[in-house]
């Protein structure tokens, strides 16, 4: 199931990562993307932080 989870996950920051790519190449750096890349760089460390390393027991 963690696994699973992790791939969704994934993919949907990778589906971001590119769109928020898409946008920048078609309309230039903006602050809105500057705020969308700071926002996929926290729910990567955060989400890939969490399902790497597991609670304790």
């Amino acid at each position: 199931m963690r696994l699973a989870v992790f791939t969704v996950a994934l993919l949907f920051i990778v589906a971001l990562a590119v769109l928020t790519a898409r946008d920048i190449r078609m309309h230039g750096a903006t602050p809105v993307d500057v705020v969308a890349i700071l926002v996929l760089v926290l729910f990567t460390t955060g989400i890939v932080g969490a399902l790497l390393h597991p609670p304790r027991r």
